[in-house]
Order: C-alpha cells, then structure tokens, then sequence
C-alpha cells in the first residue's frame, strides 16, 4: 500500500483529482472539511520535495522598475502565505515569487461551523469558494524568512501586506506601514497592498485616509515600488479614479482583481453539478469565488486601466497587473495584447497542477509562446473575445 511517505505532490493530486468532482458534488459539508485542511498538507508536501528545476526561456523575461521578473506569470497573493515556498517557485519558473497576503499582527483565519479557514473546489467550473481570513505569522515573521533567503536570488519576490482588520485608527495605519519598512529591510523587491480581501470587515471608506498616509510615509520615502490591489467586483466607471489616485500618490502600479462576492451573477456559470455545493459554501460562510469565470472581469478592469494611465502620462514607472481567471498562455497573451504587465494566479495554478505537475509554467509558457506566433502569422481570433467569454 503507498503511503504519503512514498508519494510526491504531484502523486497525491493525481489520486485526489479523481474522486474531488464526486465528493464535491455528493457531500459539500465533507468536502468543505476535507479540502480545508487538505490544501495546506499539499503545500508542505510540495515545500519538502527536491523539485527538478526549470528556467525559463530569456526571451521571457519582463523587467518592470528595472527588475527583472522571469516570466509574465507567478503566483498570486494566498499561495504562500508564510514565506516558506520561494524555492518553490524557483524551480517550477515562475516569473516573480509573491508571500502574503500579511499583516502587523498573526491571524489564525476564520473559524466557523468548526472549520479553519473554510476553503472548497469546484473542479468542474474551474472554480473554488474560500473564507480563509488572512491566516498568517505576521509581517515580521515572513519578513525575517525573506532576509534569510539572501541576497543571491535571482527570482524576484513580491510581498502582499494589508492593514490589519483587528487595529483600528493611526494604530493601524502605522503598524501597515511598520510591516513595509520590515520587508524593505528585508529586501523584498516590489510591496502589493491588498486592498480587496473579501474575508474580513475592511472599511472602504477610509481607502483614500489609508494610502495617503502610506504614500506620505512609505511611497514617497522608499525605492521599493508599491503597488495597490482592488476587488474583481470593481465598477468599470471607478477605475480612472483609482488610478487617477494611485499616481498622484506616487504608486508604482495597480492590479486588478482577486475574487468576487457577486454570487448571483457567478452562479449562472457554475455547471449544474457544483451548485448544490456553491450554495452551501456561500450561504453558510460566504467568502470570494475565484477561477476561470472572473478572467473577462479582470481582462477589462486591467485594460481599462492601461487606458487611464497611458492618458494620464504619469512621471513615475506604473504598471498594470492583472489577477482572476488566468489559466493558461492564452490568458497572458491577451494580457499582452492589452499592455497589462505581469499575470498572477492561484486557482488557475492548483486546477493545472494534477494534469501539469512539476512543468505547470513550462506548459502554460509553451502555450503563451504559441499563442503570440499565431497572432504574429495573423491570427483573426484574437481581434474578437475568447472562447467562453
């Protein structure tokens, strides 16, 4: 009998995607107990192997603020959540490697019905329901790991921090902008403040009080580029005047979109076997839905962004990042065809991990390089919307 002993990540997966569709569709309850904890075992399983090491092709490379990011993809903030899987990153290909999202302070997550941080796929809509909570050692905590990884990396790393739900006030806001100062210690390479987790209580109202003062105590003083992350859920109508704000503040760049709480309109595209389980996840917790479904939201949030800011010719670097439904080369090929600077994922990365494996990057770069010779050779499609969109 194989025991976890003997199995690597991509083992395990492999076994599990067989019966995830029929436990989903048969027994959410179990299956919201099950994958909450069963996605965490999957990350330390991966942490530990001895992974075969792939570098991306050179002719990939993005350089963003005179960085050099490897690829256009990487993982998106809620992967690595306590700083302990860059080697990861590395040696699957990624294009940067983001830890995060953090806070001033650890956070267990959200505990209700008995589960911790409520997390649920939905393998057959390219889907997953979490009500995670920001679970996390705190920045310091990520900061310090950061600093261990030295100075020789040659894969950039992001860190995604957000202004602690449980302060409140100046307390708050300047232990944001402490744990900013931390990871600049550290000598994290670009800073994301999320600004869209759909898990806690987050006053909105203060957004423009909030960056303001990080911009005037962190943004204006550091060489650390910053950039800001706002909900899939976003109005169209609002992005030139997130962006209009971002570069008056000194922004280095905004990103667009995470998850969505629009359950209505999501619903309709959730196939008809996974609905039982999407009710029971959003009516007893609630959360952000994420997967394939939000890519058209991003891709249009992202592009009407590029928008602003090529009309708006700010004096400083900033770019667009885009976030929500990206899964394969095509999604960053549109990215590029829309001026969108660097791509991150996460259910698109755990959906491709059972069918791809350790090669995850290399077969959606493959797809990404295909994608552009079909556009160069003229290619009529990509004029028009993607295929299920």
């Amino acid at each position: 009998m194989l025991t976890r002993k003997d199995m690597n990540s991509f083992a395990l997966v492999r076994l599990e995607q067989m019966v995830r569709p029929l436990l989903v569709a048969c027994s959410p309850r179990l299956a919201v107990r099950l994958y909450s904890q069963g996605r965490r075992r999957f990350l330390d399983v991966l942490k530990d192997e001895g992974l075969p090491n792939y570098d991306p092709p050179k002719r990939l490379e993005r350089v963003l603020w005179g960085i050099t990011h490897r690829g256009p993809l990487m993982w998106g903030a809620g992967v690595d959540k306590a700083g302990e899987l860059y080697a990861v990153s590395y040696a699957l290909g990624a294009g940067a490697h983001m830890v995060g999202t953090t806070t001033a302070n650890a956070r267990p997550g959200n505990l209700k019905e008995g589960v911790q941080c409520p997390f649920l796929p939905l393998p057959r809509s390219k889907g997953a329901l979490n009500y995670l909570g920001l679970p996390n050692p705190s920045d310091a905590a990520v900061a310090e790991k950061i600093g261990e990884i030295g100075s020789t990396r040659t894969c950039p790393i992001w860190a995604s921090t957000m202004a602690s739900p449980d302060f409140k006030g100046k307390e708050q806001l300047d232990a944001l902008v402490c744990g900013m100062r931390r990871y600049e210690a550290a000598g994290v390479d670009v800073l994301e403040i999320n600004e869209s987790c759909p898990n806690t209580d987050h006053d909105s109202s203060s957004l423009y009080e909030r960056l303001e003062y990080v911009s005037k105590e962190f943004v204006r003083q550091s060489k650390v580029p910053v950039v800001v992350k706002f909900s899939n859920d976003t109005r169209r109508e609002q992005v030139r005047g997130i962006v209009e704000m971002l570069v008056r503040l000194g922004f280095a760049g905004v990103n667009f979109g995470n998850s969505s709480k629009e359950y209505a309109r999501h619903r309709k595209q959730v196939k008809q076997e996974e609905r039982s389980a999407f009710d029971f996840f959003t009516g007893t917790f609630g959360g952000g839905y994420t997967g394939a479904d939000l890519k058209a939201d991003s891709l249009v949030l992202s592009s009407e962004a590029v928008v602003c800011r090529d009309l708006l010719k700010p004096g400083q670097e900033f770019h667009v990042v885009r976030t929500g439904g990206i899964e394969c080369g095509h999604d960053l090929k549109y990215s590029e065809l829309a001026g969108i600077s660097m791509n991150h994922f996460v259910t698109g990365f755990f959906d491709r991990f059972p069918r791809d494996g350790y090669k995850v990057y290399k077969k959606v770069y493959r797809e990404y390089e295909r994608a552009r010779r079909m556009y160069e050779q003229g290619w009529r499609d990509y004029g028009k919307s993607p295929k299920g969109w």
